[in-house]
């Protein structure tokens, strides 16, 4: 008969553990009592654990939307600064000449933090020169300010990114001991069956094993 077999992802981890669990609730245990504590010890603490990597997951996927719209809302910004300058004469095919050293669409291209900081570079000259006009000046003020959001939006991201990789670290720390009480709590069972209850086998390892898919018949080719 097929037997429990737990694959190494985090989730196969807490979903194997709870069906253990779940089993050994409604049978006699007490042969291998101490061994069913300890591994449902470190299930719980697995299982909190991997519910607080999922929780820094999300905020840290939360915060990096957060900045990817700002940074969208910042490339927006710097296309429109490119058709004011226009406007006031600069190059079409070089908007940005004697403002910056990259096109528009190479400073869209850059990394969220030196895009923030060449693009506020850019839009603080525009300001300042006597050849832009005020559509040219509001348009690198709102570049500005995008460019503002962009930076504010990265803070948190360094912060989140240490919460997860430090959750990652507990996490995987206690999976180690799940896997070691899970074994231990195995071979107690066999032990047990070999001193006639056999049913906690059963129940742990073997009833909580996925079903092997049977294959399906090979038709055979139609009779004329």
């Amino acid at each position: 008969m097929a037997t429990l077999k737990v694959s190494n992802s985090p989730g196969a981890l807490v979903e194997a553990g709870e069906a253990v669990l779940s089993a050994a609730s409604s049978i006699d245990t007490k042969p291998v009592k101490a061994k069913l504590k300890a591994f449902a010890d470190a299930h719980k603490l697995f299982k909190s654990l991997q519910g607080a990597v999922a929780a820094a997951e999300n905020a840290l996927a939360s915060h990096r939307s957060t900045v990817a719209e700002a940074d969208v809302d910042q490339d927006d910004a710097v296309f429109d600064l490119a058709n004011k300058l226009v406007a006031d004469g600069f190059e079409r095919a070089r908007p940005f000449k004697g403002l910056s050293t990259h096109s528009p669409s190479k400073l869209a291209e850059l990394g969220y933090t030196k895009e923030a900081k060449e693009a506020t570079a850019l839009a603080k000259k525009v300001i300042a020169s006597k050849k832009c006009g005020k559509p040219s000046k509001d348009a690198a003020k709102r570049l500005l300010k995008a460019s503002a959001a962009v930076v504010k939006a990265l803070e948190p991201l360094s912060k989140w990114d240490a919460v997860y990789r430090a959750a990652l670290t507990r996490r995987d720390a206690v999976a180690q001991q799940w896997a070691t009480t899970l074994a231990s709590l195995r071979r107690a069972s066999i032990a047990a069956a070999d001193d006639g209850h056999k049913h906690i086998y059963r129940a742990l390892f073997e009833s909580t094993a996925t079903p092997v898919k049977k294959k399906g018949a090979k038709k055979g080719k139609p009779t004329a």
